[in-house]
């Protein structure tokens, strides 16, 4: 029975709820808010609020498909309102990865709401110019954002001050970070006792390029478990991935692997193929090669390659070039790794709304060097020095010193590597920490000081070892031979305690004769989740093969119980 009192009542309540994280709720009470409305148009604007949730917020894209359709029968004029092109546009983007259609779409929506001048919900404002930042973001071209700036001048408060904090920080951290950190700051105190998930998975984004996702990770966590449950399970999706990237730069490897598989089994059963792309085409690759796991990693970058271009993913094309640029040096093949260095960041120039440079400094320096282009070297170093990139983390104060060293002559070098080294909290990026550890190990030797050559080279190998980076095992060995110190040669493994107890069933079945497959459908994953599980647990047994599985298992201590897979003081 059509009641519109009690229509307002579920919309308010479910505005509400959504704030407080429960998004499944919020969906449902829209929808029955639509179903009790006796206005066609209000009835229509309901089921487009519903579809918005369920298109950026609860992962149900089929539903928010059919809300939309629904709307259009009602009321063809609401579909072609600002909410709807939200809505419309997240499908496009989430689904099918369209990023011009969706930009197009939306920022055409936008220029309409201000051409009516007429009042604005800044809720409605909030996510639009947010959706509109993200498809900027994706699209990895400069011009895309012009729309964005454009709308954020015209509305001004009546976006909100996070939408801008996220904006300069997500999509230009180069450029103003620095005058937006105090901001951030601020943002990032109460992010511990938010309950939003949208709110949550917004601030999350500002620490991916500033390297604060740390303060973030209990917060992603609820979100991820409420997705887990069936809520919010777009943004779990979101949050599977800032955790994944705080987990790459801080060398937990493995719990990386296990949150990208999750990510991605989500993504296959809900339909987001734009998450597929960064969890399994990106992050889980990153991994890989420097694993020396990744001897299809040039035909998958290359696949990524193509498919970004057929969409306008020109951020997928920079997740690309990235690999390509660690899978060159870590086969020491830098001649390539210098020319996707630069398809990413030309030396000597910090592009504006290019935030990715940011994790390619060292690599792009390095492979300067390594090609005898000293000079650009010296350039890209200039460069950041005039961004003042060392003081946006602790971390890029670590990798700037680490770039200056590799450019300076034996005057300044060892005090630019050993300032590299005593950064505050540098250990927290193990992987950045220990490449340049290695170079000044190298340096060390050069100059004929070849015991503090060897210490620094075998802290170094340890972390290699420790987070199974092969290539750069195989590098350090090799230097630590030539300083004279002594090389362990067998292979690092780890014991039954580096098991997870998923890891630990599936080595059990796989020992039993199993093909991936089956043991997928056993355990109701994929077989490429399974392939890459069996990635993770052959080095930990110290076996290469399926048919030394058996054995190994054996001689695992009966009383040991695997791990969590991750560690104790996780988040401090």
């Amino acid at each position: 029975m059509p009641d519109e009192p009690l229509a307002q009542a579920l919309e308010q309540y479910a505005i509400t709820t959504l704030t407080m994280g429960d998004a499944a709720g919020a969906m449902e009470a829209l929808q029955r808010a639509a179903d009790v409305t006796p206005g066609r148009e209000a009835r229509a604007r309901r089921q487009v609020q519903a579809a918005f949730i369920g298109a950026d917020v609860s992962g149900d894209l089929e539903r928010a498909i059919e809300l939309l359709q629904d709307a259009d029968r009602l009321q063809p004029e609401v579909t072609s309102s600002l909410p709807a092109a939200v809505a419309a546009s997240y499908i496009l983007l989430n689904g099918e990865c369209e990023v011009d259609t969706a930009h197009g779409l939306l920022a055409e929506a936008i220029g309409r709401v201000h051409a009516a001048q007429g009042p604005q919900d800044s809720r409605v404002l909030t996510d639009a110019m947010h959706s509109l930042l993200m498809m900027s973001w994706f699209g990895g071209r400069r011009e895309l954002w012009t729309p964005f700036l454009e709308g954020m001048d015209r509305f001004g408060t009546s976006v909100s001050q996070e939408v801008d904090v996220v904006h300069r920080m997500f999509g230009d951290p180069v450029h103003q970070a620095l005058d937006t950190l105090p901001r951030l700051e601020r943002m990032l105190e109460s992010v511990p006792d938010e309950r939003d998930p949208v709110a949550i998975t917004r601030v999350a984004l500002a620490g991916v390029y500033t390297d604060r996702l740390g303060v973030c990770r209990e917060p992603l966590w609820r979100v991820i478990r409420d997705g887990r449950q069936g809520g919010a399970v777009a943004l779990a999706i979101n949050a599977l991935v800032s955790s994944c990237v705080d987990d790459w730069l801080t060398g937990q490897w493995d719990e990386a692997l296990e949150l990208a598989d999750e990510g991605l089994r989500l993504c296959d059963d809900y339909g987001y193929r734009r998450y597929s792309v960064i969890l399994g085409g990106y992050i889980r690759e990153l991994i890989r090669v420097c694993r020396g796991e990744g001897e299809d990693g040039a035909d998958v970058a290359a696949e990524m390659s193509a498919w970004a271009a057929s969409r306008g993913a020109g951020m997928a094309m920079t997740f690309s070039h990235h690999l390509e640029t660690l899978r060159a040096i870590s086969r020491q093949d830098y001649a390539a790794a210098y020319r996707h260095a630069c398809d990413i960041s030309t030396p000597g120039s910090l592009d504006g709304y290019s935030p990715h440079v940011l994790w390619v400094l060292y690599d792009t320096v390095e492979a300067c060097l390594r090609t005898g282009r000293a000079e650009e070297g010296r350039r890209h170093v200039e460069a950041m020095a005039a961004a003042r990139v060392e003081r946006i983390s602790p971390r890029l104060a670590m990798v700037s010193a680490g770039c200056a060293a590799l450019v300076s002559g034996n005057d300044h070098a060892a005090a630019s590597y050993e300032a590299a080294l005593m950064v505050p909290d540098g250990a927290r990026w193990p992987f950045d920490r220990a490449r340049i550890q290695l170079s000044f190990g190298e340096w060390l030797h050069r100059h004929h000081d070849h015991d503090l050559a060897g210490a620094h080279i075998s802290e170094a190998l340890a972390v290699f070892e420790s987070l199974s980076a092969r290539p750069w095992i195989r590098q350090a060995r090799h230097q630590l031979r030539a300083t004279g110190g002594r090389v362990d040669e067998a292979a690092p493994r780890g014991n039954d305690d580096d098991l997870t107890e998923q890891e630990l069933q599936v080595a059990r079945m796989a020992a039993a004769g199993l093909t991936n497959r089956e043991i997928g459908g056993r355990l109701f994953l994929s077989h490429r989740t399974i392939g890459s599980i069996l990635y993770r647990v052959f080095p930990k047994l110290g076996v290469t093969s399926r048919a030394q599985l058996s054995e190994a298992l054996e001689r695992l201590p009966r009383a040991a119980e695997p791990s969590s897979g991750r560690k104790a003081n996780r988040f401090t």
